[in-house]
């Protein structure tokens, strides 16, 4: 079974200055691609940090300098896998976003489009059926994410186990799709 693609960014912020920091992507069931971003190598104008989202992904400009790729090398990679291609996320406008700045920042244009991960479950399971307690205060929906953290058992806001507890989510999905047809 072939696989959609999930993507997942973490970025310097959540302001409107914001920038990448590090992008992963799965390219089936079992392999993500995951690459660190040299913010020394932006525009001059990508100053953005704000130290509340360094605490949630554990990234620091030092960190990010001296193991970060270049951002030109980062969108060359994304474009070669994921140009016109259709990409899953949880937060698909800040990803975009995001997506938008850094191939902005290196000045090569992309069509990747982004949609978000519950238009792919509701075409598993019905949304009509999300919010239905399945045990005490329990709803699939909720379930389903419950499930996929705790399977993962990953630190979260790290873009390769966000992709990766996407991944799981929709195995999940599909697991239980045939209880809701």
């Amino acid at each position: 079974m072939t696989y959609p693609i999930f993507l997942d960014f973490e970025a310097s912020s959540l302001s409107k200055d914001s920038y990448p920091i590090e992008v992963a992507w799965s390219k089936n069931s079992n392999t993500i691609e995951s690459h660190l971003i040299n913010i020394n190598k932006y525009p001059l104008t990508y100053t953005d940090w704000n130290e509340s989202a360094e605490s949630l992904h554990g990234l620091s400009r030092n960190y990010l300098n001296e193991y970060g790729e270049e951002p030109r090398l980062v969108a060359s990679k994304m474009l070669k896998d994921l140009d016109g291609h259709i990409v899953y996320t949880t937060a698909p406008k800040h990803d975009e976003f995001w997506c938008n700045r850094l191939f902005y920042a290196v000045n090569i244009h992309h069509r990747i489009e982004f949609r978000h991960i519950e238009s792919l479950i509701e075409n598993l399971i019905p949304s009509k059926y999300w919010y239905k307690e399945i045990n005490s205060n329990t709803t699939l929906i909720s379930y389903l994410y419950k499930t996929a953290r705790d399977e993962c058992n990953l630190k979260p806001h790290r873009a390769n186990n966000d992709v990766s507890f996407l991944v799981t989510l929709y195995s999940l999905a599909i697991e239980q799709s045939h209880l809701y047809k």
